[in-house]
């Protein structure tokens, strides 16, 4: 701005103060307005997602009674045996049934409803409940099995099976190393079993040699015995 020689410096004095006071409020709302912005920005920003998905159990959930009995036998895919396996065969798998009394009501009840569950197969194996049972040694269930149907004794797996080549329980049971009782129980309820060979050829007195050591001859012969015992018990 010009001003002329007959401005007082008084005039002069007053217009720079008002320039200097322009320029301060101009200074202030441009610091206002970009405060304004950052914090707008930082609200539009959407929060960080973590990308570590959310861990999922493969593991099935156990089996209810409600699911056993509303019809249909439904299957769970066992990541151990890598099979589909049934809820009778995911109760006798477990080992838990001997020590547990409310478990092996459920299975009555779910063997009452569906008695052919006791000679299911599972689809890749062909293994039945009474394979599972006689793995654990879990001597109560398979008598209760075997109070329903004896003749599940005499099934064997298929050449994929579980256990073993084509192998019955007792094959099983010996593999396993189970106890004398479980033996005794299986060869009574199916005496011919004894004379049964598993896929690879061996009978359950070879088994026994191989998986009992020096009690082997001892359960081979008890077991010739048990075979003779029962067969003589059928013919009275």
């Amino acid at each position: 701005m010009v001003f002329s020689r007959q401005s007082s410096l008084k005039n002069l004095m007053t217009h720079m103060h008002e320039e200097q006071k322009k320029e301060s409020s101009g200074r202030s709302a441009l610091s206002n307005t970009s405060r304004k912005s950052k914090t707008s920005r930082r609200s539009k920003t959407p929060p960080r997602r973590s990308r570590t998905p959310p861990r999922r159990s493969t593991t099935p959930p156990p089996p209810s009674l409600e699911r056993i009995t509303s019809g249909h036998m439904k299957q769970y895919y066992d990541h151990v045996t890598k099979d589909s396996l049934s809820a009778l065969h995911y109760f006798c798998r477990s080992g838990n049934c001997c020590h547990n009394k409310s478990v092996r009501r459920d299975i009555k009840t779910m063997i009452d409803r569906h008695p052919e569950v006791i000679s299911q197969r599972t689809p890749n194996g062909g293994d039945t409940p009474l394979h599972f049972a006689a793995a654990t040694d879990d001597l109560k269930t398979v008598k209760l099995l075997l109070k329903y149907n004896p003749s599940a004794a005499m099934i064997k797996s298929n050449e994929e099976g579980y256990f073993g080549n084509q192998m019955t329980a007792l094959h099983v049971a010996i593999a396993s190393r189970a106890s004398l009782e479980m033996i005794e129980v299986l060869v009574r309820a199916s005496p011919k079993s004894v004379r049964v060979r598993d896929g690879r050829g061996r009978s359950v007195q070879d088994l026994a040699l191989k998986y009992y050591s020096d009690d082997g001859y001892t359960v081979s012969m008890c077991m010739e015995k048990f075979f003779s015992n029962s067969y003589l018990l059928q013919r009275d």
